[in-house]
């Protein structure tokens, strides 16, 4: 039984070679040699080797890869679009985003002018 990986702590060096752990078994299963996948996906057969061992490769490879294997689709769950921001639900046509026109903006309090300093020698000692 494989263990499971934490994503989000694991440090990349790990990350990269469950990646590669995972095309080498997606590539077994589908009963290719690395020859065969190197040469459908594009990329050299020493690039794929160092790819499933973990030693790292390029966003391309792994698209190319993919890609060979059937499995391009998966890169949508890599990073998913984003839903709609707040700026396209006051712009869209079709949402109903209530806009009250009674709203005022906060008014400053009103400051009483000091009166004028002056030198008042009966209050003086």
């Amino acid at each position: 039984m494989a263990s499971k990986i934490d994503f989000t702590i694991a440090p990349p060096a790990i990350v990269l070679r469950e990646l590669g752990d995972r095309v080498a078994a997606s590539r077994l299963q589908q009963n290719i040699t690395q020859d065969e996948l190197a040469e459908k996906s594009g990329v050299a057969v020493r690039t794929l080797r160092r790819f499933e061992a973990g030693n790292g490769g390029s966003l391309e490879t792994l698209v190319r890869l993919l890609q060979a294997l059937g499995q391009a689709d998966s890169l949508e769950l890599i990073l998913p679009r984003a839903g709609i921001t707040p700026m396209q639900a006051i712009k869209s046509p079709g949402k109903r985003v209530s806009k009250d026109k009674s709203r005022q903006r906060a008014r400053k309090k009103a400051v009483k002018p000091m009166p004028a300093w002056s030198w008042d020698e009966q209050e003086t000692p």
